[in-house]
């Protein structure tokens, strides 16, 4: 039993630092979203 779970854990801690990575740059996507969409409802309306 100790061994399935120190080898889950391992498997999981993996890939945490991608997990981390997606999780930071998550905010500066929706920003940028947000950003292109007043872009464009200016362009739009011009």
């Amino acid at each position: 039993m100790r061994v399935s779970i120190a080898s889950d854990e391992e498997e999981m801690n993996k890939h945490l630092p991608f997990l981390a990575n997606v999780g930071s740059v998550s905010p500066y996507v929706g920003l940028l979203g947000t950003v292109w969409g007043i872009m464009t409802s200016f362009q739009g309306l011009s």
